[in-house]
């Protein structure tokens, strides 16, 4: 059982008080009602209506001037759990070459609903077409499915200010991904992959996203997804070859181990979007039911369906069938569950529908938009109660192993295209580098091989008025920018002891600064403890990175280092370094070595019990990059990295 924590309590009381909000995003520039997208010249600014449920019918604040768009799921907007601000993908916008084309947009506007009216107070970039969003219950993070990149952006939230913490690759930009859900625990979400017709699990890991290797089968291209309000359901509707075939709404079991689908309910013909009601108990979707086809085509119809479906033990029944008009775009239940909300495209209205149990009736009330409502999206609120567990981490993945720069080099692989033809051909996912020399050279190689860079290792010295860290890392930073790599970052003094707290000060004032830069393009630094360096030990980078205590500053366990100083406490170690822990680097170790020789071999020598560490790791629920340590060992590096690599597919076996 969860206990829900004393803070979100505080943010339900909040929530509760607010003003029951649903925004309805309506676009001007791109109309639907021929059977196509189109362009519609010269058209008026996008806006947004916000609708207050306090009262029925609801009151209604249209804001004008704030870019949407129809191309995407209706899910393009999220409002924070306590209806302080309002977060809207712009996902598209005229091409300025070409007045008659559109182009992908990377703007989340933040709207601050606070203000009388609710103004836009920051724009934040984003991948290409930003589209289906969500956030996380308690108000910390956002996720958004960036479509025309095949990309996943997390934000962190703070107040009213919101920054880009990190994108990760999710799937081939072709794929489409359009929605992300996110778990109520806050660990877990879930990401519809439309061209590529699957599901596919992410976790959110102390404010870095992560991907699984979990994939779910679905029925049809899945669109809009959600998560049931208790966390043991996905739900996504799949749109098949259209009229006047049926589709199916796709059930994920989130309890399972692994999650699995358990369900496909069929449904009317071209599910648009779909949310389940704030209770859990019922989930409305809407079809285009053949209203979307243009005119002249024999299958066309003039209205379009609600489709409400009830729960039953871990799936859901249809229950019933209502008409609406043509093109319904997106569904939201008002915040308290009493009414049903469905956007009409050409009619530019917003029709209400009154849930009355598990039947729902059209109330006849229509609320006119100044524009094509195309995305609509109510506060999802903390879990009031018992929730279930999140779903189980996924295993440690090869394509997070990769060998450090320091046991790639010797005579025959002395560039980096060699390097990199070697790492490719031995299933390596990538490498680092040691200081700022070479990037551009490195970088290139590893584009050419579709291998990954994932640290640049430079370090930072502490002690008053020397220099801070290497001349070229401004320059680095820039040339790192969207390749979600981390700053390996060991720490050095002359004027303080290894571990002395004396210069923890001096420490977190550097890093505060080397995060600024980092941040202005997307980068993590992981502290590195080093033998003899002050940053020694591991409890040393963790006590640092909680001063700083910024979510894109964590921390690397290094086998070699630990075995050096301390070799105690394995899993006390891992436990402490856990929260914050971004890397790992390991190698074969003779357990008792007091040097490099020792203490530094390939993974298939030394007595060192990788497997337990392995396993600890995963326990722990850690997913991220692994390095392998191949400083000193010398001899030949394709025969070594060769032997490494079998030995850790054998650990894996």
């Amino acid at each position: 059982m969860c206990a829900i924590r004393p803070a979100a309590l505080l943010i339900l009381a909040a929530a509760l008080a607010q003003g029951q909000i649903v925004i309805s995003g309506n676009e001007n520039k791109i109309d639907l009602t021929s059977g196509e997208a189109k362009i519609v010249p010269n058209a008026p600014p996008d806006s947004i209506s916000i609708m207050r449920f306090t009262e029925f019918p609801p009151k209604v604040e249209h804001i004008t001037g704030v870019r949407n768009s129809v191309i995407g799921p209706p899910s393009n907007i999220a409002i924070t759990p306590d209806e302080s601000l309002a977060l809207i993908a712009s996902s598209l916008h005229i091409d300025p070459q070409d007045a008659t084309k559109w182009i992908p947009d990377n703007v989340v506007h933040v709207l601050d609903l606070t203000q009388r009216p609710p103004q836009v107070i920051q724009e934040v970039k984003v991948d290409k077409q930003p589209s289906g969003i969500s956030i996380t219950r308690d108000g910390r993070y956002a996720l958004v499915a960036n479509r025309a990149s095949g990309t996943v952006s997390l934000l962190g939230i703070e107040g009213k200010r919101l920054s880009l913490l990190h994108t990760e690759k999710v799937c081939d930009a072709d794929e489409n991904i359009s929605d992300i859900a996110i778990h109520p625990n806050g660990e877990v979400a879930i990401a519809s992959v439309c061209k590529g017709r699957y599901l596919i699990m992410l976790r959110i890991e102390h404010g870095r996203l992560v991907v699984t290797e979990r994939k779910l089968t679905v029925y049809g291209e899945p669109y809009r997804c959600a998560i049931s309000p208790d966390g043991t359901l996905a739900v996504t509707a799949g749109s098949g070859l259209g009229m006047p075939d049926i589709d199916a709404v796709t059930v994920v079991d989130l309890t399972s181990d692994p999650i699995r689908t358990s369900d496909y309910i069929p449904i009317p013909s071209g599910p648009e979007s779909l949310e389940i009601s704030p209770d859990g108990k019922q989930l409305a979707v809407v079809v285009m039911n053949g209203s979307n086809l243009a005119p002249d085509k024999p299958l066309r119809t003039d209205h379009g369906l609600l489709v409400v479906l009830s729960r039953r033990g871990n799936t859901f029944v249809k229950t019933q069938e209502l008409p609406t008009g043509r093109i319904p775009e997106g569904v939201a239940y008002a915040p308290d569950g009493r009414y049903i909300i469905v956007q009409t495209h050409p009619d530019k209205e917003l029709w209400l529908y009154e849930v009355q149990g598990e039947k729902v009736v059209d109330t006849g009330k229509r609320i006119a938009v100044p524009g094509f409502p195309s995305s609509i999206r109510i506060a999802e609120r903390p879990v009031a109660g018992p929730a279930a567990p999140a779903p189980a981490a996924a295993t440690l993945r090869e394509s997070s192993f990769f060998a450090m720069s320091t046991g790639t080099k010797d005579d025959q692989h002395a560039t980096f295209a060699a390097q990199a033809d070697m790492l490719k051909e031995l299933g390596y996912a990538g490498t680092d580098l040691l200081g700022t020399q070479g990037l551009p050279e490195l970088l290139a190689e590893l584009d050419r091989q579709s291998l990954k860079f994932f640290a640049l290792y430079s370090g930072l010295n502490i002690d008053a008025g020397g220099p801070q860290w290497d001349p070229g890392m401004e320059e680095a930073i820039r040339l790192l920018k969207g390749r979600d790599a981390i700053l390996w970052v060991p720490m050095t003094s002359k004027t303080h002891a290894p571990s002395s707290p004396e210069g923890d000060e001096a420490a977190v004032q550097a890093l505060n600064q080397l995060a600024d830069l980092a941040a202005l393009s997307g980068l993590r630094i992981a502290l590195y403890p080093h033998t003899g360096d002050w940053l020694e030990r591991v409890e040393d980078a963790v006590r640092i990175a909680d001063k700083v205590n910024r979510p894109e500053v964590g921390v690397t366990f290094n086998l070699c280092h630990w075995l050096r100083v301390d070799g105690q406490d394995l899993r006390a170690r891992l436990e402490l370094a856990r929260p914050r822990l971004f890397i790992v680097t390991l190698n074969g170790a003779e357990v008792g070595g007091t040097d490099w020789i020792t203490l530094i071999q390939t993974l298939d020598r030394g007595n060192f019990e990788l497997k337990s560490l392995l396993l600890m790791l995963k326990d722990l629920g850690y997913t991220g990059p692994i390095g392998l340590q191949g400083y000193g060992i010398g001899g030949d590096v394709h025969d070594n990295l060769q032997r490494s690599m079998a030995t850790w597919r054998a650990l894996h076996g």
